[in-house]
């Protein structure tokens, strides 16, 4: 009888401070579909996959109310997480019976759901995926379990793309068309300058 492997997850990185934003917390803010940027990021994962994973900072509460309330799971990064790299060691190390991590960025909203299911379908065949749009890798980015001792050694404000130019020759990059994969939300002014969704 073959064994079944485990199956990858979407680990969504939320436990930022967004200082540059101001004093809201901008995973709370609104974009045009009503839903907060968390919200409209999770939602349309949960359109590919109930394996989720929102890394929160225990600090931010607001962040935790919403992951309860779309129903995921939650791994909250004792008070406040230093950094993208720890907040990535902190959620690979919570959720390290998953078959790999689709590592994936809260304020990206104008991702597609197409984008995310395109990346989990290439999970199957190769140790790194990632989109790239006019030329520029994007995100979400796909980790096998083969980066797990990589991965929990991340630290600081640095996210993983030391990984991907370490190993360069096994990322699979997929031509897309949808800008979202670069367009991230730092700032009020890049909130409203979104394109609609």
């Amino acid at each position: 009888m073959q064994k079944t492997l485990p199956k990858p997850g979407f680990l969504v990185m939320a436990a930022g401070q967004s200082r540059r934003f101001g004093e809201t917390c901008k995973l709370s803010a609104r974009v045009d579909s009503g839903c907060s940027l968390l919200e409209q990021t999770v939602k349309t994962i949960q359109q590919v996959s109930s394996r989720i994973c929102i890394v929160a900072s225990a600090s931010n509460e607001g962040v935790a109310v919403i992951g309860h309330r779309l129903g995921v799971e939650l791994a909250l990064y004792p008070n406040q997480s230093p950094g993208l790299g720890d907040s990535i060691t902190y959620g690979v190390k919570a959720t390290s019976g998953w078959g790999g991590w689709i590592i994936c960025l809260a304020d990206m909203p104008r991702i597609n759901s197409g984008i995310y299911q395109q990346v989990l379908a290439l999970s199957a065949g190769y140790p790194l995926v990632s989109p790239q749009f006019d030329g520029r890798r994007g995100h979400p980015v796909y980790f096998s379990s083969r980066y797990y001792k990589q991965l929990i050694q991340l630290k600081g404000d640095r996210g993983a793309g030391s990984i991907l130019k370490q190993n360069g020759a096994d990322l699979k990059l997929f031509d897309c068309g949808c800008p979202g994969v670069l367009q991230d939300v730092d700032t009020p002014q890049q909130l409203a300058e979104l394109p609609p969704g």
